[in-house]
């Protein structure tokens, strides 16, 4: 049986303009004249499918990222069993990926896809696959192509997850991958707690499609507590975060999660630190998704062949979408993370945190939409002696439109009440510490922002406010957080970017533990003062280059690690604050995991002080320079290669003044290098089946960092970390 089929794309062919179009529309909206051009079919091969009988059209709802891979796709119209082909194998499309400006961007476009039987042929005549061409316009049923890739704010960086998967020592893991970014200095090697620009740990916010959560990492050196195939991109907000994203004076890692593919798939993976798996499913007809996945460590059972430890994590996601009708949709997002460890003593310390997001999504006319959501939450930190706790309970509403061709205004507002408890020994060392810091109570914060993007000419400027309000243990703040960030668009391939903006937050502590949140507002907000200005141009053999200049000012901050080099939970920490000042040179070379030879420079060159009382000098944590360099190679027939650098200046020295400690720059302890491996081999078959193998070392020369040096009038002595070597072997496959 000989087979014939046809797939097409919408008839938007005038470069340099959007058009939008809705199903069974008989206009066209106004063109706008930006330089945009729409991905382009390269491979679009499908096969009919084997239950198939005579001919189906499917029309897909697809997203393509900016390395041209399809990240979603989901049936729009179409009967079975053709639109679940059509869907699934849409996942191994390949495109030339839209562009802005000469720039590639992601967009999301609806894509029809016609499968015809073709009853002439003899039956024993084999499936074969067609590239997908051009329709003619008389053809064609109108469709809607959006582009997405403007949106991305100035001075942010993205991860996706296709990049993270290959970058050595990531472990697959977008947020992991945070620390190649360029402004980023780890606390140490591996550790996932950073440093961006001059901020600690513990100003830096992170959040999951909107939610605040206080961790991103299992066991400090584990993997993300998100499932990886569940993260979209992970977005690096280094200075000037969008308007409704607030409450830290630091930098901002905000994720985006990806939707239910609306096609019955999945993946699992099982390697030698856990096991993890994500299947998503259509329900009610296709009229909603389904989407659970988790992870589970059994490093507990490896640990106690060697020690007498216990350790032990697990994640869990869920999500569920339903549309009540084409512009109105409900959902539902459930996560959370577990990590315990106990040693011989029976002595153990765990944390836990969980969340339950419900929302509400409605498209009104004129490209307005209204976005309403609850959030539920528990966090909680044991150990023998006792625990913190904190119930979360938070709301939060947005209203998005389109002013014009060129315009969109956003506006919204928050809300959080948080129910802390304390229960701890009162034999416990810092007993009176903790009831300080983290006595039993209810924190209240209420926010409203605004933001607007317009476009004059090549100019697209995004001015914001935001204005929170805190109340603790009786007392009151409030913050007024003004931003406003500008790209400059000189050439298709040329831009330049700039970003201020002013941020507060509460008192703070280091690093993010769940329940324990600082009580009480003494000493007011900290504050921070971000500004930056860079360039973006795109070079030849597809490579991309951003260099930045920012420099960032820190009012009243706590940084015990900063200032002091150590992170003792007392309330003198809380109390003690400290005026501090970043600036520094970003540069970024990169070339995408699409090409055959992939690769990254990351460098930043950069200063970081601290005064403090009457000591005034470079934080504790300073590195000079920061560098990160790898290569990706594709050998062909599923083998991949990469490798990865990391280097960095060693720390300062800690000497002993008449006016106390005090930092030295001109002194500092061995600069550390890592490297880190990664190989693997992938087998694709019909669809998006996929079976792989590989394997992975973080550190693989076994080197050791100095993580401290301290000088008296005689001698120096250096505490050393390490080696944190981590060997990882694995399969994984998917659906």
């Amino acid at each position: 049986m000989g087979l014939l089929f046809s797939v097409g794309l919408a008839p938007v062919q005038a470069l340099g303009q959007v058009r939008t179009v809705e199903a069974g529309a008989t206009g066209v909206a106004a063109a706008t004249p930006y330089a945009v051009s729409l991905p382009v079919p390269l491979d679009t091969s499908v096969t009919y499918p084997a239950s198939g009988q005579g001919s189906g059209t499917v029309v897909l709802e697809l997203v393509v990222t900016e390395t041209g891979t399809v990240l979603s796709a989901k049936a729009l119209a179409g009967e079975l069993p053709f639109s679940l082909a059509a869907s699934q194998q849409a996942l191994a499309w390949k495109f030339v990926p839209a562009s802005r400006y000469g720039r590639a961007i992601a967009a999301k476009i609806r894509f029809e896809v016609r499968f015809e039987q073709d009853k002439a042929a003899p039956e024993s005549t084999a499936a074969e696959s067609a590239p997908a061409e051009p329709r003619a316009p008389g053809a064609a049923r109108p469709l809607e192509v959006t582009v997405r890739g403007d949106k991305v704010p100035a001075d942010t960086s993205s991860v996706s997850r296709a990049e993270a998967r290959q970058l050595p020592g990531a472990f697959g893991d977008p947020f992991r991958a945070i620390e190649s970014l360029p402004g980023v200095t780890p606390v140490a090697s591996g550790l996932p707690f950073f440093f961006i620009r001059g901020a600690p740990p513990g100003n830096v916010g992170y959040f999951i499609d909107g939610v605040s959560v206080p961790l991103l990492f299992h066991a400090f050196l584990g993997p993300q507590v998100i499932h990886p195939a569940l993260i979209e991109r992970v977005d690096l907000h280094r200075g000037g975060p969008p308007a409704e994203l607030g409450r830290y004076s630091g930098a901002i890692i905000s994720s985006k999660t990806t939707s239910p593919k609306g096609s019955l798939g999945g993946e699992a993976s099982i390697r030698v630190l856990d096991a993890g798996a994500l299947v998503h499913a259509p329900i009610a007809n296709g009229q909603g998704q389904v989407l659970l996945a988790g992870r589970y460590s059994y490093t507990g059972l490896l640990a106690s062949l060697f020690t007498n430890a216990t350790i032990a994590y697990w994640d869990y996601q869920g999500r569920v979408d339903y549309d009540l009708t084409r512009k109105h949709s409900l959902g539902v997002f459930a996560f959370g993370a577990y990590d315990y460890f106990a040693d011989e003593k029976q002595d153990f310390a765990g944390t836990e945190f969980h969340r339950v997001d419900l929302r509400d999504r409605l498209k009104l006319d004129s490209g307005t939409v209204l976005e309403s959501a609850v959030t539920l939450g528990l966090d909680r930190s044991r150990t023998t002696l006792g625990y913190l706790l904190d119930r979360v309970l938070g709301a939060r509403t947005s209203l998005s439109t389109e002013l014009s061709s060129t315009a969109t205004f956003k506006v919204g507002a928050d809300a959080s009440l948080d129910f802390f408890g304390l229960e701890i020994a009162r034999d416990a060392v810092n007993y009176q510490d903790l009831k300080a810091l983290f006595p039993t109570r209810m924190d209240a914060s209420y926010a409203a922002f605004a933001e607007t993007e317009f476009r004059v000419g090549a100019v697209r400027v995004t001015p914001g406010v935001r204005v929170d309000r805190y109340h603790s243990l009786g007392n009151s703040a409030l913050g007024v957080d003004p931003r406003v960030s500008a790209i400059y668009e000189l050439t298709p391939a040329a831009s330049l970017f700039n970003s201020i903006g002013i941020l507060h937050q509460p008192p703070s502590f280091l690093p993010a533990v769940p329940g324990a949140r600082v009580a009480g507002l003494a000493g007011g907000l900290q504050t921070s003062v971000q500004h930056s200005f860079g360039a973006k141009t795109q070079l030849p053999l597809a490579i991309s280059a951003t260099s930045t200049a920012f420099q960032s000012l820190f009012l009243s901050i706590n940084d015990p690690l900063g200032t002091l080099g150590q992170a003792d939970i007392d309330a003198a920490s809380r109390d003690s604050r400290a005026l501090g000042r970043a600036l520094g040179l970003e540069f970024d070379l990169r070339r995408p995991v699409s090409e055959r030879l992939s690769g990254q420079l990351a460098y930043t060159l950069s200063r970081t002080t601290r005064a403090y009382g009457q000591s005034e000098g470079v934080a504790a944590f300073d590195r000079t320079h920061v560098v990160n360099f790898g290569l990706g190679y594709q050998l062909g027939a599923g083998y991949q290669l990469g490798a990865r650098g990391v280097l960095y200046s060693g720390v300062p020295t800690r000497r002993l003044t008449d006016d106390g400690p005090r930092y030295v720059s001109s002194d500092r302890a061995p600069g550390f290098f890592r490297l880190d491996l990664r190989a693997e081999k992938r087998w694709t078959f019909s669809g998006d089946r996929y079976l792989g193998v590989h394997a992975e070392v973080f550190n693989a020369l076994l080197n050791q960092e100095v993580v401290r040096r301290d000088c008296g009038p005689r001698s120096c002595e250096s505490t050393v970390a390490g080696p944190f070597t981590i060997p990882n072997v694995g399969v994984d496959g998917g659906f």
